[in-house]
């Protein structure tokens, strides 16, 4: 079940932006290696 959460999430996020995401007690958390897509991501990601 969380992994398909998961899925649901990166589904709407460009392929190749989000390194992992990963559940952290009750907050999905997800990592980047791109800084432009972290501060400019139009809203997508918060």
């Amino acid at each position: 079940m969380p992994g398909e959460i998961i899925k649901e999430i990166l589904k709407d996020i460009p392929d190749g932006k989000i390194s992992e995401a990963v559940f952290e007690g009750a907050n999905i958390v997800l990592y980047t290696k791109d800084k432009d897509f972290l501060l400019e991501n139009d809203g997508l990601i918060k």
